[in-house]
């Protein structure tokens, strides 16, 4: 008997491309019998015609669902919108731009199917720009720092999740959303497989350094206990460096410029711990008079409590 995939694909402003993905995963599974698949599409508030496309896409193709968001919310969060109408054994996330290979999912499912509760692709080169590839490796360095991820892991955009952290996902109850970091608090059932990685089918990457900064704050600041650590060892370390670059100075007599450069180096370092508390005490307060993740204006399908689709 056929298992089911859930393939949940996050979308902006891809209209270009979207159809020559979604056909391209059609056609590897038309191909064997192993596996059957449900596409759910979330437009994360995309300017363009992507929503459209997903419609059409779904009046053709009785396997793709269609999410529209309200906003632009990011694509952690286009993911948390579609967990509620999955219905897959397997849960796969993949991006819209084609870089993903179609047959990469079976891979994924595969090693899943030995015991894993999450599988990440490994990519052994990247067709990504310079600026990107740089903000991927800081971000997975990040991760280490204030999670509970392998320093050897890397984490992606195409991964794979069994049922029981399908259920989890469903629990998480955060506007601040970091999928990755949660995973790794319910369960140590993680790895990864190489799969290849492709150019993109047109245009360029959306990402821009906003967005990549905000992706990187949510991911810093999802668990906060780790970044409140971090803050005071930093905190810690630079007054015991400024102390022993004082008597330095001090013995030196090298004078004002070496007092006013150590003043303003712990100035700056406070100013950056206050941010960060002051981040981290924004959130929460955000999180208490109940902000949502997200908010979904338009859906293709059935819901959840068995709504038929909203009029487009």
């Amino acid at each position: 008997m056929s298992q089911l995939i859930s393939i949940v694909i996050p979308c902006y402003h891809s209209e270009q491309y979207l159809s020559e993905t979604v056909e391209e995963i059609l056609d590897v599974f038309s191909r064997q019998t192993a596996y059957t698949c449900q596409i759910i599409l979330v437009d994360d508030g995309s300017p363009d015609s992507t929503y459209p496309t997903i419609q059409t896409l779904s009046q053709h193709h009785p396997e793709v669902i269609g999410i529209l968001l309200s906003n632009n919310y990011g694509q952690a969060r286009a993911r948390m919108a579609a967990l509620p109408y999955i219905r897959g054994e397997f849960t796969v996330f993949m991006d819209d731009d084609g870089q993903h290979p179609a047959e990469g999912i079976f891979s994924l499912v595969e090693k899943l199917s030995e015991g894993y509760d999450a599988v990440y692709a490994r990519f052994p080169s990247q067709k990504e720009t310079l600026f990107r590839r740089l903000a991927s490796r800081m971000t997975n360095i990040c991760m280490t720092a204030v999670t509970k991820k392998p320093a050897d892991l890397k984490i992606t955009s195409f991964f794979a999740v069994s049922k029981f952290a399908t259920q989890a996902l469903l629990q998480y109850q955060s506007p601040y959303v970091f999928l990755g970091g949660y995973l790794f608090e319910i369960t140590g059932k993680i790895t990864s497989v190489e799969i290849s990685h492709r150019d993109r089918l047109h245009g360029k990457s959306t990402y821009t350094f906003k967005k990549l900064y905000s992706m990187w704050l949510d991911n810093m600041l999802a668990f906060p206990a780790a970044p409140s650590k971090m803050c005071r060892r930093i905190g810690i370390s630079a007054v015991f460096l400024a102390l022993v670059l004082f008597t330095i100075a001090v013995l030196k007599l090298s004078g004002t410029l070496a007092v006013s450069g150590l003043i303003s180096f712990g100035f700056g370092l406070l100013f950056i711990m206050t941010g960060i508390l002051g981040e981290i005490l924004l959130r929460s307060f955000n999180m208490m008079q109940g902000v949502p993740a997200y908010m979904i204006r338009d859906t293709t399908a059935h819901d959840i409590h068995g709504n038929g689709p909203s009029d487009p």
